[in-house]
């Protein structure tokens, strides 16, 4: 079995400044109705906004909307998912948030927050959505995408969305962009993660999974790279 671990998506903005926020701009996500609220926000020290965060954190945020992310990616048969996420409630904004999994149009799981699943006001809470693709699924071969959602009248806020996954045979491990290919995009997505002393919680970039993006994970990728078609 091949683990392949990426991170999705960092809610992040590298012109904000702490304090500051964007409106109706959330990087790489599709929003369903532009004229929706949603954004990011950077968080700065002592602001009641998100309690606990660090000055310099970087979240999204979303009022009675939806965003849509769409991944290079299609559901493989026999494959095991997780999709972890961090849920916030901002003071004052009780958050009804749903998150939906998807292989083109057929829902293949999703987790709602509501009454009291819904985290502490100005706190944040780990979530995660596991689910199987079995053998002979319908939804193989389909263009994975996920939603978040909020309800009219609601706002909530995320952070750290990333999907694992575990599919049957050798696979890439170099594929980071999950693919089927080992090209410049991943590549490009490598670079982002290398000389990283500590790897992310996601683990991309991380081939040889000893906790760090360095040379030898380099050496690992030269290997696989241009590999136009990852093995079955």
């Amino acid at each position: 079995m091949a683990v392949r671990n990426c991170d999705w998506l960092e809610f992040f903005n590298s012109l904000l400044a702490p304090g500051q926020y964007t409106i109706n701009s959330v990087p790489h996500w599709i929003p369903a109705s532009p004229d929706q609220q949603m954004g990011v926000w950077n968080q700065l020290s002592g602001s009641p906004y998100v309690a606990g965060q660090y000055e310099g954190a970087q979240i999204g945020y979303l009022t009675t909307g939806m965003l849509e992310k769409r991944p290079p990616a299609t559901v493989k048969g026999q494959s095991d998912w997780v999709l972890r996420w961090r849920a916030g409630n901002r003071p004052g904004f009780t958050g009804g948030l749903r998150v939906r999994f998807y292989a083109g149009n057929q829902l293949l799981a999703e987790h709602v927050e509501s009454g009291a699943t819904i985290p502490a006001a100005g706190m944040f809470a780990e979530r995660s959505l596991p689910f199987t693709i079995p053998a002979g699924s319908p939804a193989i071969g389909y263009q994975v995408r996920f939603t978040i959602e909020v309800g009219f009248g609601f706002q909530a806020n995320f952070d750290d969305f990333r999907r694992e996954s575990t599919d049957p045979g050798p696979g890439c491990t170099a594929d980071l962009n999950f693919d089927n290919a080992v090209t410049d995009e991943d590549f490009q997505f490598f670079v982002e993660r290398y000389n990283e002393l500590i790897a992310r919680p996601d683990g991309g970039g991380d081939l040889n999974f000893d906790f760090l993006v360095d040379d030898s994970d380099f050496q690992l990728f030269v290997v696989q790279y241009n590999t136009l078609e990852c093995p079955e």
